[in-house]
């Protein structure tokens, strides 16, 4: 992502400290602390970067010169931008190291929403299925309600790298996962009340672009007409290996902002991404699931359902798009255009 100006920085963290100064579990102080400025981190000067999160402290140890400092009455050891944070958007995620807590901090109302998300997601994971999620301690508004805040334990774990790592952690993350389906409960829809009915149009943009083969447009064009069951519950929405968190006490999901109720293959895609091969991640995702998605006679298979979660994705290209660009992120989001076309020619075994 662009690196954050020294100016875009004080605005930021000027916010951050209005939401410090509203959450009573953070025990925001008005004496000005001097703060060491990254391209995409910051963090309290004199502080042992080892007591910072591994999000904070290698970017951090990336560039050696501390010249870009400001002073603010901050009270966070460090902070984190967020991949989309541009213009006068806040999206950062801040650490206190003392009392062990960690802010996201998030502005413009589609993000308000997303902490809304994240605090109804982590009451029902405390009900159905705990330790899936950081425990929650307190959330509000700040500014007019224009930025939302959200305060929870921080967790102490690392997040598995794409392949083999993602693939091993997959049955037990998955499994936590699919208790809360259980307890949230599972219903069964039909593909055209899921997906936004220009879907066919949207794929088609896609296509004329020249990324997509004739055999996939094909395969992909009779798996929509279809219009099968799948298994609907609430979803993470967001399972990449960063979201992913392996501790002492097992494997923790966070970020749960685009959580809500969604195909279950859906929200996996992500994850089966990650993994590998289609054939050994399908293994391990049946594993975690029991073999009770995309079983039944009149449903979409589970590989069917994974390769339209990647359709679905692929249809908002041209949004996606502006966004990428707008927040120096194009060179990823190609690569993994790549990767999901890719992705569904073995997930529908179109490699013949």
């Amino acid at each position: 992502m662009p690196e954050i100006d020294r100016t875009r920085w004080v605005w930021a963290l000027v916010v951050l400290a209005a939401a410090e100064r509203a959450a009573t579990s953070v025990r925001w102080s008005p004496a000005p602390r001097r703060l060491v400025l990254r391209p995409t981190v910051a963090y309290r000067a004199g502080l042992a970067l080892d007591s910072l999160p591994p999000a904070v402290r290698r970017p951090a140890r990336r560039v050696a010169d501390p010249s870009r400092t400001t002073r603010l009455p901050v009270t966070a050891d460090g902070v984190q931008v967020g991949k989309f944070d541009v213009d006068h958007v806040v999206r950062l995620r801040s650490f206190y190291a003392g009392p062990g807590l960690t802010m996201r901090l998030q502005s413009r109302a589609g993000q308000l929403n997303g902490v809304a998300r994240s605090v109804t997601a982590a009451r029902l994971v405390a009900r159905h299925s705990p330790g899936l999620a950081p425990e929650l301690v307190e959330h509000g508004t700040v500014g007019l309600r224009k930025v939302a805040y959200l305060v929870e334990r921080t967790v102490q774990g690392t997040s598995p790298s794409r392949g083999r790592p993602m693939l091993e952690l997959i049955p037990a993350a998955i499994a936590q996962l699919h208790r809360l389906h259980h307890g949230v409960g599972i219903t069964h829809e039909r593909l055209s009340a899921l997906v936004h009915a220009e879907l066919p149009q949207r794929w088609q943009a896609l296509v004329e672009t020249g990324m997509v083969s004739a055999a996939v447009d094909a395969a992909v064009r009779a798996l929509v007409a279809r219009d099968a069951l799948l298994e609907v519950s609430i979803g993470h929405g967001d399972l990449v290996g960063s979201n992913i968190l392996r501790s002492g006490s097992g494997v923790m999901l966070i970020d749960w902002e685009y959580a809500g109720r969604q195909p279950i293959a859906f929200d996996l895609a992500k994850l089966h991404l990650a993994a590998g091969p289609a054939g050994p991640a399908l293994d391990r995702l049946r594993e975690g699931l029991g073999d009770d998605v995309g079983v039944a006679a009149d449903h979409y298979s589970l590989p069917e359902q994974l390769a339209l979660a990647h359709v679905q994705i692929l249809s908002w290209q041209a949004s996606r798009y502006a966004r990428a660009a707008q927040a120096g992120r194009l060179p990823a989001l190609e690569r993994q255009t790549r990767l999901r076309l890719t992705a569904i020619e073995e997930l529908l075994d179109l490699g013949g």
